[in-house]
């Protein structure tokens, strides 16, 4: 687990809110990125402030049915994305995890392109 290159130091701190039922996801910087208005273009719907501890042992599949390639982003504990992989134009991955554990999936301009709870199916489409 590393934290994106791509990130800058003060970019790299991430943190997901929920304010009066929006999600609103908010750099550091201060940039934010209006979760709401994602969700009703079927990309990002946001749940979870962090990943909640103590679930089973799972596996989760996600399948990048995008024209591009897409990060995944583990939320932590403490609601903070750390990378996990990128995922090629039309490929897939599978990641060992546990359950109620959330993830969000990024594309290059770092705009949220899918959220998973891994509390359901233990695979997800990412379009």
């Amino acid at each position: 687990m590393t934290v994106h290159r791509g990130f800058s130091r003060a970019a790299a701190a991430v943190a997901v809110l929920i304010a009066a039922g929006a999600a609103t996801m908010v750099l550091v910087t201060g940039a934010p990125v209006a979760a709401r208005a994602q969700a009703a273009s079927g990309a990002c719907h946001v749940t979870l402030t962090h990943s909640v501890g103590g679930g089973a042992p799972t596996k989760v599949r996600w399948v990048n049915d995008r024209g591009s390639p897409v990060g995944v982003y583990w939320l932590n504990y403490t609601g903070f994305l750390v990378y996990y992989e990128t995922i090629a134009a039309h490929a897939s991955f599978t990641q060992s995890t546990f359950r109620s554990q959330a993830w969000v999936m990024l594309n290059g301009a770092f705009s949220c392109v899918g959220y998973f709870v891994t509390s359901g199916p233990p695979s997800y489409v990412i379009r």
